[in-house]
């Protein structure tokens, strides 16, 4: 080889310029990363990486993460997805003077209901002009009203003038359906207190005024209750035989 041939070969050799062995010399001196595989190889700023998380193997630029950030992304992900709260325990007994939910109508108390199969509470009449509503005759109710504890409502459905006229001690005057209803069946706590109530309709003659009166309480408590029959919330209900 010439001497010509061997200062060129040897110049560039020692050449710093020579692009090749540049790109040798900066791929020797990357700093190797230990940073989580979780979060790819987050290098230089402003370089392509790998990044399975973003749309499934496509490339994208990152910027250069601290350390300190590192561990807290390395924190998050390390918490569950879904974090179970913490539950404490409450005693049975706290729920003792909670009563269940009622399935009854209004969401009435069912414990307020009268049990069914009792004998009813006066006695009736043997031959009733209507057998199908429960009569009583005067002298049952006078002994009744005289003997007993058990809250009573006497419903006087005559006309105004004939109660103001006189009527028997402690009588209310309802005269319209209407009227009865709204007192009877207004809300829940209006039923929960009449409840238990034995009640006594009666008018001039308890023919007519007295047994509407009687029947259209019956007709709105069976409706009420179509799907807990037989229970009623006034099942003790009675006309007055031959009225007042």
């Amino acid at each position: 080889m010439s001497n010509l041939s061997r200062r060129l070969f040897s110049d560039q050799e020692s050449d710093d310029s020579n692009p090749f062995q540049q790109i040798s010399d900066d791929a020797a001196s990357d700093d190797v990363s230990d940073e989580p595989a979780d979060f790819g190889y987050l290098r230089k700023q402003n370089e392509f990486v790998f990044d399975p998380e973003n749309g499934g193997g496509r490339r994208r630029r990152t910027k250069k993460v601290s350390r300190l950030e590192l561990l807290k992304l390395t924190a998050q992900r390390s918490e569950p997805a879904h974090a179970v709260p913490h539950m404490t325990l409450v005693p049975q007994s706290a729920f003792a003077k909670y009563e269940p939910l009622s399935t009854m109508p209004l969401g009435v108390k069912e414990s307020l209901y009268c049990p069914e199969g009792l004998p009813r509470m006066l006695k009736l009449v043997k031959e009733p002009r209507d057998p199908s509503k429960n009569t009583i005759a005067a002298e049952t109710l006078a002994e009744f009203l005289e003997t007993t504890e058990r809250p009573y409502l006497i419903v006087d459905c005559r006309f105004d003038y004939e109660y103001a006229g006189g009527h028997i001690e402690n009588a209310m005057n309802l005269n319209d359906p209407k009227e009865m209803e709204a007192l009877f069946f207004k809300d829940k706590e209006t039923i929960e207190k009449l409840m238990g109530k034995v009640i006594v309709f009666h008018c001039e003659f308890s023919q007519k005024r007295g047994p509407a009166m009687y029947q259209a309480m019956r007709e709105i408590d069976r409706r009420l209750h179509m799907e807990h029959y037989p229970r009623l919330f006034y099942p003790e209900i009675y006309i007055l035989e031959g009225g007042y």
